[in-house]
């Protein structure tokens, strides 16, 4: 069992990522879900048979002493699915978490120090191996619920599991779109929580969604199952942070689905229980709405594949700009740039050296760069409080870009 909990936060890996096929239910007839889900299916659980057979050939060899951890999490990597929608945060969320980076002689990329850590181990530090697993098969209902089924523009969605963050989102929400000059219209927010454990109803439609081989006593049988398992002391009654430790920008083509930002309770949860509840909400909420300045205006490229790493660390390192500008301008949510970067300081703590990643989202000195000459950009804007066209900051950004990238060294000199 130590083992196996020496390595959860990779096992967190598959769960941060999610179930992700490409449809709406409430858009959706039977005939249209037969057609769209199965070509979105994992390489792994192609079926409700399948799924019960390879849980119980885990359950097994824990019953018969095994070591299950890292076949346990290379089951977990072989379920992702093409990730047929654009959420350039994702993925990535979970590396902040996990520590899954490498360690070039460039840069000191040590996840050990990351203040998030003692939260996320304090949260499992109970855990069986049959926990494990149960989390690993059956957690993917929120994601889905946040992906699929929230009802844009919906009024009540409330934030954090007392909705002690709604206020403080909905105004910043409101506020990114008043201060940028994008077609926000059509971006809503919506929550991922635990809470989708509460409704049973709509637990059947994800069961019937992600297999739509099941029948109907089927998915009503592994609704009640995971209603009755996640309603447990274990797993915080529905409330355990890593049911919805994620947030990320959402965009689409689909017509199904409708752009959004999903803000996850379980990252708010973390960051509040570190004392930074009163930044880091408003804080990520600008960097994924950074992410949809790029969507609307085309600022995401086509690359090959072999390029991907450094186009998705520039997109990261634009976010990170649009960010902290917002967040330190007279005119956006003129935060104090002290408290913003300690915030950050936590944020981009991790770092990134996963320079062949096709997720590398730049290393904590290149993020904390690009957040610093956001800031300088806000406090040297003229005529004073000026707010720059999202057009114009880009081209700045991209003629600055090399040198936040090779900037190792410059990140006193930006003091």
């Amino acid at each position: 069992m130590r083992k196996t909990k020496s390595v959860l936060l990779y096992l967190i890996a598959f769960f941060l990522i999610g179930f992700i096929s490409s449809c709406n239910n409430d858009a959706l007839d039977v005939q249209e879900e037969a057609q769209i889900v199965p070509t979105l299916k994992g390489t792994v659980l192609k079926s409700a048979t399948d799924r019960m057979g390879k849980f119980n050939y885990f359950r097994a060899k824990v019953d018969a002493g095994e070591d299950i951890s890292r076949e346990l999490y290379d089951y977990a990597m072989d379920m992702e699915i093409p990730n047929v929608i654009n959420t350039p945060d994702y993925e990535f969320m979970r590396n902040q978490i996990l520590g899954t980076i490498l360690n070039p002689d460039d840069y000191n990329c040590n996840n050990s120090t990351i203040p998030l850590n003692d939260y996320v181990n304090n949260s499992i530090s109970q855990w069986t191996d049959l926990d494990y697993i149960y989390y690993v098969f059956y957690s993917y209902h929120p994601q889905a619920d946040a992906i699929y089924f929230k009802e844009p523009g919906y009024k009540k969605y409330k934030y954090g599991v007392n909705g002690e963050f709604t206020n403080q989102l909905n105004r910043t929400f409101k506020d990114l779109k008043r201060f940028w000059n994008i077609n926000s219209s059509d971006i809503y927010m919506v929550p991922l929580s635990g809470s989708t454990y509460l409704n049973f109803d709509r637990l059947v439609e994800i069961e019937a969604l992600y297999y739509p081989s099941q029948s109907d006593e089927e998915n009503e049988f592994y609704a009640q199952f995971v209603q009755d398992l996640f309603g447990t002391e274990t797993y915080w009654n529905y409330n355990h942070p890593l049911f919805s430790f994620n947030a990320f920008a959402l965009s689409t083509t689909n017509s199904f689905i409708q752009d959004r930002i999903v803000m996850g309770d379980g990252i708010l949860m973390g960051y509040a229980a570190i004392g930074l509840d009163d930044v880091a909400p408003q804080a990520i909420l600008a960097h994924e709405f950074g992410h949809h300045i790029q969507f609307e205006n085309g600022y995401f490229i086509d690359v090959a594949e072999e390029d991907q790493p450094e186009a998705t660390r520039r997109t990261e390192l634009m976010a990170d700009a649009f960010a902290a500008y917002y967040l330190t301008h007279k005119r956006g949510a003129t935060m104090n740039w002290k408290r913003v970067e300690q915030f950050l300081e936590v944020f981009y703590n991790i770092g990134d050296c996963g320079f062949d990643n096709p997720g590398h989202h730049g290393t904590y000195e290149q993020r904390l760069a690009a957040a610093k000459w956001g800031r300088d950009l806000a406090s040297n804007s003229w005529p004073k409080g000026k707010i720059l066209t999202s057009e114009v900051f880009y081209q700045l950004f991209e003629a600055t870009l090399d040198d936040i990238v090779n900037c190792d060294n410059c990140l006193t000199e930006m003091e």
